[in-house]
C-alpha cells in the first residue's frame, strides 16, 4: 500500500491542491506544503493545458519550456501518472 501525498500548484502558490494516498484511502485538501513531489506549473492556464490536453507529451514540454517544475521526489512522477491517467481517462481499469 502506498501513502504518499502529491500538489498540483501554481508558482505564485496561490491556486492549487493536494492529494493525498493513505492506508487504501484518498482525498484532498488545499494544504499546499507538505508533500512527497509537487508539479509547479508557471500559471493555472499552463496547468490545465498541459494536464488536460497535453499527456505525457505535455509535461515534457513544459520541464523543457520551463513553465513546470517538479519539486521532491520525481520516484514518484511515475505513480502519481498513472493515477492521472486513470482519473482524466487515459488509462481504463479491466
Amino acid at each position: 500500500m502506498r501513502n504518499h501525498a502529491y500538489v498540483i500548484m501554481t508558482k505564485d502558490g496561490k491556486t492549487g491542491r493536494r492529494f493525498i494516498f493513505k492506508n487504501g484511502r484518498y482525498w484532498s485538501d488545499k494544504v499546499l506544503t507538505d508533500y512527497d513531489m509537487a508539479l509547479v506549473f508557471e500559471n493555472a492556464d499552463i496547468g490545465f493545458k498541459t494536464l488536460a490536453f497535453g499527456g505525457n507529451t505535455g509535461i515534457d514540454e513544459a520541464i523543457n519550456n520551463w513553465t513546470l517544475r517538479i519539486l521532491g521526489d520525481d520516484y514518484h512522477m511515475l505513480w502519481f501518472g498513472v493515477v492521472m491517467q486513470m482519473a482524466l481517462g487515459g488509462i481504463k481499469r479491466k
